[in-house]
């Protein structure tokens, strides 16, 4: 719910930026360690992996560098399984970017799902 707030506010207020990006940080920091404990309980790393590509997409899509490696996160924490579900978030997110944007950062993201595998 958070990151869904702080991504739809984010360009409300001035100096947005630094005071977005921090909790966004702080939320990437806190859903990796929900996601780490949660071995056992597939519904809760799916929810956790949503929201980090959730956030990945936000800051892929604006440009932004938010300094943490999500899809790191996305790779090398994730069972062969989930790195399907993700490759398909990613390949939904290819056909659906912006005619402005290249696509590369998907397209790194989806090799390194598909070399895991």
């Amino acid at each position: 719910m958070l990151v869904n707030e702080v991504i739809q506010h984010f360009n409300d207020y001035r100096d947005e930026y630094v005071a977005f990006s921090v909790i966004l940080m702080g939320c990437i920091d806190g859903l990796d360690n929900c996601f780490a404990g949660e071995e056992d309980n597939p519904e809760m790393r799916l929810r956790v992996i949503r929201v980090l590509f959730g956030i990945y997409r936000f800051y892929t899509d604006s440009w932004m560098d938010l300094d943490e490696d999500i899809a790191g996160l996305l790779v090398g924490n994730t069972s062969p399984e989930e790195r399907q579900v993700i490759a398909g978030w990613v390949q939904d997110a290819l056909k659906q970017k912006a005619t402005w944007s290249n696509g590369e950062r998907y397209e790194i993201l989806l090799a390194a799902l598909e070399r895991a595998n």
